[in-house]
């Protein structure tokens, strides 16, 4: 199969939609007296006891580190959440597995959102109408670890393009304005296919699955659940503190 050529471009990105509302998220916080720590990456995690109680961070642009203490720790680092747990657990019960989602925008081709399965192996895409544009995406690819550089490769491309023009035969290349791909993180084993996949979330209590105390992740879920989410996170914190 011939892959695509043309002016069209890749992207290394994500829509500006998640980003605003994270960053909205992140005002917020500090404006309710949360401590905020930006391009800081955790490189090591302390138990005592078998009581995860101080993690290691370190800053990116300054190269310092420094050693934070938390009564709870909790792990909601998304696709790299298993490089978080295998510091703290040797063979963690519950893992995530990751994936990659690439997306195309193209001229707009019909008025409604349209749910598709390809021709050559009945995988799942879908396509939403923009003003004057039209975005496909297609859950595709399982990602060994994680990766930076995350963007569509042009087999990836050609194939979710000539599954399209199976049902709308009139999309050239041409209309192809550019292609971004983002990484998601799925709770669920690495034998089934992508595609059918649950993404729904998963909160786990590491002390009652790992017998690791002051522990816990967020693994999986969709952004459009994160305000529940959060608030399932939040109980069980405070019941784990004692707190109403």
């Amino acid at each position: 199969m011939a892959h695509l050529t043309g002016s069209y471009r890749f992207y290394d990105c994500q829509v500006a939609f998640p980003e605003r509302l994270c960053l909205e998220n992140v005002l917020s916080a500090h404006e309710h007296g949360a401590l905020l720590i930006n391009h800081a990456e955790v490189i090591g995690i302390t138990k005592e006891d078998n009581t995860v109680n101080k993690i290691q961070v370190k800053d990116c642009l300054s190269k310092e580190a420094r050693e934070i203490s938390g009564r709870v720790i909790i792990n909601v680092a998304g696709q790299w959440a298993n490089n978080i747990l295998n510091m703290v657990i040797k063979f963690p019960i519950n893992t995530i597995r990751t994936t990659m989602g690439i997306h195309l925008v193209t001229t707009k081709i019909s008025n409604n959102a349209i749910v598709l399965f390809a021709k050559s192996d009945a995988a799942c895409s879908s396509l939403f109408p923009g003003m004057d544009t039209h975005s496909l995406a297609l859950p595709i690819l399982n990602i060994q670890g994680t990766s930076r550089l995350c963007m569509p490769s042009p087999m990836n491309v050609t194939y979710l393009f000539q599954e399209t023009r199976n049902v709308f035969p009139g999309l050239k290349k041409e209309d192809i304005h550019y292609t971004f791909a983002g990484l998601r993180a799925l709770v669920g084993s690495h034998k089934q296919r992508v595609s059918n996949i649950s993404r729904s979330h998963k909160l786990v209590d590491h002390e009652s699955i790992d017998g690791v105390n002051g522990f816990i992740s967020v693994l999986g879920g969709k952004m459009t659940g994160y305000r529940s989410i959060a608030e399932e996170a939040v109980d069980l914190v405070c019941t784990k503190l004692s707190k109403q």
